[in-house]
């Protein structure tokens, strides 16, 4: 009798959602679900046929971050992708990058899926590179009105447009460097040269 008129407290923890943004517990399902269909995609189009190979690459560069009512800033970025052949000499690939904004106090994630149109095969093939995903906002524990021990994730679309050039390094591997831009809400805008090394297989 003494617990039901006594009850005691409870440690409840709370999310801060910004408005118009995804909160965090459907943020993971809705990465969850598109990264399902991103693969699922590639499964479709994509058969292997002899003389193709996957691709695996990783890298990092540094560019910078720009947008309305935005001061730019320095984004040093590292990232990796896993290409699939796909119809004619083309590919799909899935990427993550991950971007921290200098004298900012949040992460950026973005991972997408593209469509890469490759050039003739010569010392360096050239590519072009476009698309979609989300984009992920991290932000710092104890700023921004966010209590310390808890954080705040906003998610979004976003759209990712490269081009650059494959140089091949022996039989298998590969240097990549290339120019990427990413666009999310905002609008904002990530402008960034990197480059990556990988392995065919």
């Amino acid at each position: 009798m003494a617990d039901l008129l006594h009850p005691q407290k409870q440690n409840v923890s709370v999310l801060t959602v910004r408005p118009g943004r995804l909160p965090l517990s459907t943020m993971g399902d809705q990465q969850m679900n598109l990264a399902r269909r991103l693969a699922l995609l590639a499964a479709l189009a994509c058969p292997v046929l002899p003389g193709q190979a996957f691709e695996f690459a990783a890298g990092g560069g540094y560019g910078f971050k720009d947008g309305d009512d935005q001061s730019r800033t320095g984004v040093p970025a590292l990232g990796a992708g896993l290409g699939w052949p796909a119809w004619s000499h083309n590919k799909l690939q899935l990427d993550y990058l991950f971007a921290a904004p200098r004298n900012r106090s949040f992460d950026l994630h973005f991972v997408t899926g593209s469509y890469i149109v490759r050039g003739k095969q010569r010392t360096v093939q050239p590519f072009f590179q476009a698309g979609a995903g989300v984009a992920m906002e991290k932000v710092a524990r104890g700023v921004f009105h966010i209590p310390a021990g808890r954080s705040s994730v906003d998610a979004g679309f976003a759209l990712l447009f490269g081009a650059g050039g494959s140089i091949d390094v022996g039989k298998s591997g590969f240097v990549r460097p290339e120019l990427r831009s990413y666009w999310f809400v905002g609008p904002t805008a990530v402008i960034l040269p990197m480059v990556s090394a990988g392995w065919r297989f």
